[in-house]
């Protein structure tokens, strides 16, 4: 039976890879020597570890849980019919996150390849003037082309941009939003309690080298991400409303703290679920706290998915504001508005719409649709809107527009006819023709349609 070691213990065949691929995947393992298939990409440690149990490392494949089931059939394709060709021996010293060529398997070694995120412009909202993931870039690495962002070469894989976009435009092939909802949903097949821990990589190997005995318990299981700052409020709720206890390893108090904060006081609020912030050196301590299970598929990314989650977790009985990054809760401020329609028409998520009904014209914001972008409060000409990184539950959950504000429409002061305008909008204009020195008569003829301004 062959030997299958990876970072969150499952030890069996058929946990490790999709029934559809178990044939594939066995005829392999009846190849010589045996083959050791590790999950993530193998540490000096596990190196050392893999030498001590007598195995030989010239016989490593490197699989990583992330990958999708295209990709698993894809490796197990491959190197099945390497294999049969007389193909016996294969160094992977690295995770190749892309298609491995033929040319370096037939050579006997795999060459390190790291993938960079990448951006679906079908999806990306850069061309409506979102900008969210190229404010949050701290090497410049990615740029707004025609009608979509795109990351270049000079991306250093921080992560940050992955936890910024709110459409869910921005991917990665292992450490994506959708990849970290399949890991999530593919350990509670495994797991009726456990902790998770968010970790970044680098605190991954400290995990591993300098807390082996923590990182040994059966319930303790680590995610390495590429930055804990790629981490959603909606991956959080969603670890959580699985049963889990969610630690996420970070001491830098910026954004993905804010976010772990507003889940803790989410769940807090609806009963059920643990969500804590810790660094590393406090692990000794960290405890399960299992909350109730709830059934859940994969949430949609981006916004749609958070407030399907919210409506599961019956977040709709908070009332209160709760602070949180990239999602925006639009209000008035002490400026009146005169209904011109400059936010809603550069709004990139139409989070801003106007209606006409009843003889008045009304602002409305609908709350799940705001991601925080700051356009509309920078292009009103009235200073008439605040804007808060903040979610409101209730309102969030229910998709329902919020009144902002209201006005009567003007009517044309000869025949009563519509002008299509709020009266507060039409006084301004007037107001600005007589600032600007035209005579009171020409300014008064704003208040007239069209067919009466002809013949007045």
């Amino acid at each position: 039976m062959p030997i299958i070691v990876d970072d969150w213990g499952f030890k069996t065949l058929k946990n490790l890879f999709p029934p559809n691929l178990v044939r594939p995947i066995e005829d392999i393992f009846r190849a010589k020597p045996p083959i050791l298939v590790l999950s993530g990409d193998p540490e000096v440690e596990e190196r050392g570890l893999i030498l001590e149990m007598g195995l030989d490392t010239s016989s490593i494949i490197v699989v990583d849980h992330f990958n999708d089931e295209r990709k698993l059939k894809a490796y197990a394709e491959t190197y099945w019919r390497l294999l049969s060709d007389g193909a016996r021996k294969v160094v992977v010293e690295r995770i190749y996150t892309g298609p491995i060529p033929r040319r370096l398997l037939l050579r006997g070694r795999v060459i390190e390849r790291v993938s960079i995120p990448y951006i679906e412009p079908e999806l990306c909202i850069a061309g409506r003037g979102c900008r969210l993931c190229v404010n949050s870039c701290p090497s410049n690495a990615i740029v707004v082309g025609e009608g979509a962002a795109k990351v270049t070469s000079s991306c250093t894989l921080c992560g940050l941009c992955l936890g910024e976009c709110p459409v869910g435009a921005l991917k990665h092939g292992i450490y994506g939003e959708e990849a970290i909802f399949r890991l999530v949903k593919e350990i509670s097949n495994h797991y009726d309690s456990a902790a998770l821990l968010f970790l970044s990589l680098e605190d991954y190997r400290r995990l591993r080298r300098e807390y082996r005995e923590f990182a040994g318990r059966p319930w303790l299981v680590p995610i390495k991400l590429l930055s804990v700052n790629q981490l959603t409020l909606t991956h959080l709720l969603y670890a959580a409303s699985m049963g889990f206890t969610v630690a996420v390893v970070d001491n830098s108090g910026g954004r993905v703290a804010r976010r772990v904060r507003a889940a803790a006081r989410i769940l807090e609020a609806v009963g059920t679920g643990d969500v804590q912030l810790i660094n590393l050196e406090e692990i000794e301590s960290l405890t399960l706290n299992q909350g109730k299970r709830l059934l859940m598929d994969v949430p949609k990314p981006g916004l749609e998915g958070l407030r399907e989650l919210l409506r599961l977790l019956d977040a709709s009985k908070i009332s209160d504001l709760v602070e949180v990054p990239s999602i925006g809760f639009v209000s008035p401020s002490e400026n009146p508005c005169i209904l011109c329609g400059a936010c809603v028409e550069k709004c990139p998520t139409d989070a801003l719409f106007i209606e006409k009904t009843g003889g008045m014209i009304k602002l409305l914001f609908k709350h799940s649709a705001c991601i925080s972008c700051g356009i509309c409060v920078n292009i009103c000409p009235e200073n008439a809107l605040d804007l808060r990184e903040a979610l409101s539950p209730q309102l969030f959950v229910s998709g329902q527009g919020k009144v902002i504000f209201m006005d009567e429409e003007a009517r044309c002061r000869k025949c009563g006819g519509p002008l299509g305008a709020s009266k507060a909008m039409i006084s301004r204009i007037e107001s600005k023709f007589i600032e600007r020195g035209f005579p009171e008569r020409l300014a008064n003829r704003v208040w007239l349609c069209n067919r009466c301004k002809r013949v007045a």
